[in-house]
């Protein structure tokens, strides 16, 4: 699992970050937790799953690359919005891979 360096982080989680992280890279159980995920496949942009489902065995055996962590799904699109909105302005597209790397 790798994560973006300037990780988007919602509002609600606030002081829980660095306890949410380590969660995630130890596999822990979370309810609450949604994580904003880049899309493995080129067509799309991005994801937003439970974290739960990171204990699933298709997302264990793949090189998640994480965009960002909200607490609940409301504030995980927000935290799309707000990062398509960016890579607009900056780019002038959506060409979200081309701006992340």
């Amino acid at each position: 699992m790798r994560l973006y360096k300037d990780l988007l982080v919602g509002d609600q989680i606030g002081y829980k970050k660095y306890q949410i992280l380590w969660r995630l890279r130890h596999n822990k159980f979370q309810l609450g937790v949604y994580i904003i995920l880049m899309a493995p496949d080129p067509q799309n942009l991005m994801e937003v799953i439970p974290a739960s489902l990171l204990r699933q065995p298709y997302y264990q055996k793949q090189d998640l690359f994480v965009l960002g962590i909200a607490g609940s799904k409301q504030e995980a699109y927000e935290l799309v919005r707000q990062l398509i909105e960016e890579v607009y302005r900056e780019t002038g597209g959506v060409a979200l891979r081309e701006y992340i790397q």
